[in-house]
This record gives C-alpha cells, structure tokens and sequence, in this order.
C-alpha cells in the first residue's frame, strides 16, 4: 500500500478520535476523496482501509449531528451531504465513461456476429474492475458497480457457437477487431501519458514561475533596502556637513569669546593697577588731610596770629576737596570694594566740613578785622582764633 495513503487515513483516524465538528469531518471527508482520487490503481488492501475509513468518517458524522444539533441548524440545507454527492458524482462520469466504453466494444463484436465464426476473447465483466482493468488496459475506478446492464442478450449472443460460415473469415475479423481495439487502447494509454507529461510540465512550469516571482520580490525587497541605505547615507553625509559646519562657526566664536575674556582680563588687570594706585593717592591725600588737621588744631589753640595764615589754610583745605573730587571722578565706572567706597565718601564729607568751618572762620575774621578797624585799637586787641571754631567737629 501506498505510504502516503496510509498516513493519510492514519491522521484522518486521529483527528476522528477527537471532538470535531460538523464542518472539520466534512473536511477530513473531503481530504480523503481527494487522496482517493489522486490513486489511478487501489489494491485490495486500499480499498479495505479506505471502506474502514469512509465508515468511520460517517459514524462520527452521525454522532456529531447528534451531539450538534445548534451547529447543525447554523449550516446550509444539504451541506452534510455536499462532498459525498460532490464525490460520487466524480465517480459517477467515470462509471458512466467506463460503460460506454464496454458497451462500444460489446457492439463492435456482436456486429461481426454475422459475418463468421467468433473466437475472440470477451471479458468478463462479473469480475473485479481491477482484473477488467488488467483485460482491457481501462483506468481503474474506485467503487465502479458491477456492470450488471452489460450482461445484456447481445452480450451474451456473442459467445454462441459459431455459424457455418468459413473459419479464416471470421479468424481475419478477430484479428483485425483486435488490433482494433489495441490500437485504441494504446492511443488511449499514449493520451493519458500525454496528459500526465502535460500536467507535470504545468506543475513544473508552476513552481517555476512562483520562484520566479518569489526572487523578483527578493529582488525588488532588496532593491528598496539598499535604495534606502543610500537615502540613510546621503542624509548622513549631509548631516556630517552641516555638523562640521557647525563646528568651524563654534570653533570660530571659542576664539571670539577667548580673545574677548583676554582682553577683559586685561582691562581688569589695568583696572586693578588703576584702583591700587587711587588708593595710594587717596591714602596720601588722608595723610595730608590729617597733616593740615592738626596743623589747623594747633592753630587754633594758638594765639599767635602771624604764624599761620588763614588764606593758605583755606586754599590747603580746597586743594584737598579738588584732589577728592578728582579721586570719585576717577574712580567712577571701577569696580570698588563698598567700605573702601564707604570710608572715602566719608572722607570726602569730612573735607566739605573743614571747609565750610573755614570759611566761617574768615568770615568770623573779617568781622573782626572791621570792629577792630572801628575802634582803632588793633594794638590792645587780642584775637583767640579758639573762639570762632566750633568745637562739636573736634569732639
């Protein structure tokens, strides 16, 4: 027996064993026709299991129509029966095909009936379709009936003694009707081998081309990757470029920004020499300011008038209010520590009122220069500049 049709029916009786339904057996029903149809010679082993097979299928068709009922009513009138009919009418134009067949080579012998004495051989068409098969060089069919209707009075007329006409007559008739008939069979045997050579070319021709276009879909699939690739690398380089462009413009502004923080740092560093050496001023200025405080001090708790000089210490006193305006002048725009700043603001107040306390002090002066004028005793007058101060900026 035939491997595959033996795993066929196997798996076919697995799959019976479990729960299936209605539409899965009519399935498997369908799946071993097809398998049945596929075999031109079926042994008696065959039959056996393909019998035992389409029993099997038609239990469990029965069983599932009883244990399925919803399913059942859900599926079209007749669908039950669709690939059995589907089947047999297959098997059915085969059958038909195969009588004709046999009632032509039945007319052809019973015409020559009357011409002589007939020996030839005629079938026996109560055997087995496979030993008709072996007799005539017909297909074989699978459930092919008996051919009852061709044991007809004709047929059976053929097999009468023969007439009295002459035996060589008849013997040329015979043979010529049975090279008749091998001539047929070999041109039905050479159209079938035909056919097979023509459906295995289609077949070939088929796969051919289903390869074909499988590598033309390979092809193109690879024509749109590496297309793709060359779009991802040109839009790579076109990002290399505008990356390299940025990084000369950076680059470029990294020396601006280094050449500017130079240049800053040296105008800080000037800025710095400036302020140290306004400092140095300014202390200066603070040791004179204390110089002429005190020379002022003393003056003022002398009594001697010629030994200072009023106008000078005014001027003294206004050179170092200049010198601290032109120090805040300078020192505007620098950067300044703010008790630095504080204390030269400070200084700076204290100068102010030195000065106005000595332009009260020549005021003061020069009233007393008029009164003295008046009273024409500037011998006897004793002037104490200690008088005209105001002795709240000292404490």
């Amino acid at each position: 027996m035939s491997f595959s049709l033996k795993k066929q029916t196997e798996s076919i009786l697995e799959r019976l064993n479990q729960d299936l339904s209605i539409s899965q057996i009519l399935e498997e029903y369908c799946r071993l026709d097809r398998t049945r149809n596929n075999k031109w010679r079926l042994t008696t082993e065959e039959r056996d299991i393909l019998d035992k097979t389409y029993r099997a299928i038609d239990s469990a068709l029965d069983k599932a129509k009883a244990a399925q009922p919803q399913e059942l009513s859900k599926t079209p009138k007749q669908s039950t029966t669709y690939y059995r009919v589907a089947s047999e009418t297959s098997i059915n134009a085969r059958n038909a095909a195969a009588d004709r067949f046999y009632r032509e080579k039945s007319r052809r012998v019973a015409s020559v009936k009357d011409k002589g004495n007939i020996t030839t051989r005629v079938p026996d068409f109560s055997q087995h379709p496979s030993n008709i098969c072996a007799q005539t060089g017909v297909l074989p069919l699978y459930r092919i009936p008996v051919f009852a209707a061709l044991k007809s009075s004709r047929t059976q007329n053929i097999i009468e003694k023969p007439t009295e006409r002459p035996q060589s007559q008849s013997v040329s008739e015979t043979e010529r009707l049975v090279e008749l008939i091998a001539k047929e069979t070999e041109a039905q045997t050479k159209e079938q081998m035909l056919k097979k050579q023509e459906e295995k070319a289609s077949r070939e021709l088929q796969s051919i081309s289903q390869r074909l276009d499988s590598t033309t879909l390979a092809l193109k699939s690879e024509e749109n990757i590496v297309r793709m690739q060359a779009k991802e690398i040109e839009m790579l380089r076109k990002k290399n470029d505008q990356l390299i462009k940025k990084s000369v413009g950076l680059t470029a502004e990294a020396g601006n920004v280094s050449l500017a923080l130079y240049e800053n740092t040296r105008l800080v560093d000037k800025q710095n020499l400036e302020i140290e050496e306004l400092k140095n001023r300014y202390d200066k200025l603070q040791r004179e300011k204390e110089e002429w405080k005190s020379k002022y001090q003393s003056v003022l708790h002398s009594n001697e008038q010629d030994t200072y000089s009023m106008e000078q210490f005014g001027n003294a006193l206004k050179n170092v209010l200049i010198n601290n305006d032109l120090i805040l002048e300078s020192l505007k725009g620098i950067q300044k520590d703010p008790e630095e700043k504080k204390k030269l603001m400070i200084g700076h107040s204290e100068t102010f009122q030195l000065l106005r306390e000595q332009e009260h002090l020549n005021l003061r002066v020069r009233e007393l220069e008029e009164q003295l004028k008046e009273n024409e005793d500037l011998d006897r007058f004793d002037f104490d500049f200690c008088d005209a101060v105001d002795d709240s900026f000292y404490n």
